[in-house]
């Protein structure tokens, strides 16, 4: 059995998203749902599928950093629960990233040897036709391969975890144990990183009380001049930041196109 794991607030297209994923092979979803009460309402469509926990408040002082000590936390707990389950894989991934694969998840990862506990997903990165559209999972199949070195966001990829006593998550890219590179021509994470403009000015803003200090940690350029530009309050400018850099306009070379 397969599950996923993920720490999800305010996701955007959110049942798309669990259709998606149910209909690849995921078979158990595990949420933790920081002040978006309103999701309870797609999830209950889902009972003995959803494992989900809603948390009312949380503390979003430099959340940059503090979401990472959160989604640890979750990780090794849902792994405890799949323990409990008989579930066999893991997946963490994000409520802004899909799961893609040429065939049926269980038929890729069955074969893996028994000897790896993280197998390793690389990543792409959604490029958009304009900056409202109504749901990118739909709408988006064009896409640029992070390990090129041309992606925006991370380009460490994503894993799943073959659950046993031992294994533990070693931070948001992996999992503990030996790891097995999967062939990005077989499956990928695709991230569709800041899908609209209102996204990631929401993104971006829930991340603009970060101190200066902290801020020139992160290793995004694009996402501390993302918070710089938000900061200073200017909404056509920011507009015009966001479409210069997650439109196709502005990225011609190099899409690769994805159908799924």
């Amino acid at each position: 059995m397969i599950a996923i794991c993920s720490m999800v607030r305010k996701p955007l297209n959110f049942e798309t998203w669990l259709k998606y994923h149910f209909s690849i092979g995921v078979e158990y979803i595990f949420l933790r749902i920081e002040e978006t009460p309103e999701l309870k309402e797609i999830t209950d469509r889902y009972p003995n599928k959803i494992f989900a926990e809603y948390i009312s408040e949380t503390d979003t002082l430099n959340n940059y950093y503090t979401i990472q000590e959160r989604q640890t936390i979750f990780i090794d707990q849902c792994i405890q629960s799949c323990l409990g389950y008989g579930i066999r894989w893991l997946f963490h991934i994000d409520s802004d990233e899909l799961i893609w694969c040429k065939q049926s998840l269980i038929s890729i990862l069955t074969p893996i040897s028994k000897s790896f506990s993280c197998i390793h997903f690389q990543n792409y990165e959604a490029v958009y036709d304009r900056d409202d559209l109504p749901n990118p999972f739909l709408n988006t199949n064009q896409f640029i391969r992070c390990k090129d070195g041309k992606c925006l966001s991370y380009a460490n990829g994503k894993s799943v975890g073959r659950v046993t006593q031992e294994l533990r998550s070693y931070g948001p890219h992996y999992f503990t144990g030996r790891v097995y590179e999967l062939s990005d021509k077989i499956a990928a994470i695709l991230h569709f990183d800041s899908p609209t403009f209102q996204e990631w000015y929401n993104k971006f803003s829930n991340l603009s009380n970060i101190s200066v200090d902290n801020l020139n940690k992160i290793p995004f350029k694009f996402y501390r001049e993302s918070i710089d530009i938000i900061q200073k309050g200017n909404m056509q400018q920011a507009r015009e930041y966001y479409n210069i850099h997650k439109t196709k306009l502005s990225k011609k070379d190099g899409l690769i196109t994805i159908p799924f």
